[in-house]
């Protein structure tokens, strides 16, 4: 079933109507940053893209065709947003050319280009298993991210509140443990994998979890440097 998509006739090229798009939303960041033309091309030139005053003048008035996906990306990085919302912000309130003649309204767009939903039917199967693998990475992300988190105060009232606190933080870490053992587990699963490798996430420390598995009796399914595997291959 397709999702939020319209067909419109007059759309003459997707790669101008596409950097259009991307180029209003690079003047609206910019201009709430209260960066100048020069500050952006100077955080683009940082990043590695030769850009300069008059090329962000030209991408902003309509004089630049088109934007790479190499200079997405650095403007992404530039204005510290998701690239993907240069291209589909709801805030925004204008359609999303996604292809000749082709448009689809904002949060149809940003849904399909952030993996959790198709906007168009399709006579492949590829959707599923890329979208399942962008959902357990963030899931994995999710998880180790409160498991980090504590409930603190300034000073306790009575020895029993901090008893209390401490039993909210072990339900709370062991769901969230429970979640990163499904996504860990997903990510070893012959609908994800891809050529029989396993996905890992480089930069994600899996040694807090580890110690919070062990401090609650909770059994693991990857090792210190966070390779996964199924729990037969853990149990040895």
């Amino acid at each position: 079933m397709s999702i939020g998509i319209r067909f419109d006739a007059r759309m003459e090229s997707r790669a101008d109507a596409v950097t259009a798009v991307i180029a209003r939303r690079v003047r609206t960041l910019r201009e709430h940053a209260r960066l100048s033309g020069a500050d952006l091309a100077d955080r683009m030139i940082d990043l590695g893209v030769a850009w300069n005053r008059t090329t962000v003048a030209k991408l902003e008035t309509g004089r630049r065709s088109n934007v790479t996906v190499s200079e997405l990306l650095a403007l992404g990085l530039a204005l510290d947003v998701p690239p993907i919302l240069l291209i589909a912000d709801p805030r925004a309130g204008e359609e999303v050319p996604v292809a000749a003649g082709t448009s689809s309204d904002a949060w149809s767009a940003l849904l399909w280009l952030a993996g959790r939903q198709r906007i168009a039917d399709s006579d492949l199967n590829n959707y599923p298993s890329s979208s399942l693998l962008i959902q357990l990475g963030a899931d994995v992300v999710d998880a180790l991210a409160e498991l980090e988190r504590w409930e603190q105060h300034v000073s306790w009232p009575s020895a029993e509140a901090q008893e209390r606190a401490k039993a909210r933080d072990d339900e709370r870490h062991r769901d969230a443990l429970e979640k990163l053992q499904v996504a860990v587990l997903g990510l070893t699963q012959k609908s994800v994998v891809a050529d029989g490798a396993v996905p890992t996430i480089p930069g994600v420390d899996f040694t807090v979890a580890s110690k919070r598995a062990a401090e609650l009796g909770v059994s693991v399914l990857w090792d210190l440097d966070g390779d996964v595997g199924q729990p037969e291959e853990r149990s040895s």
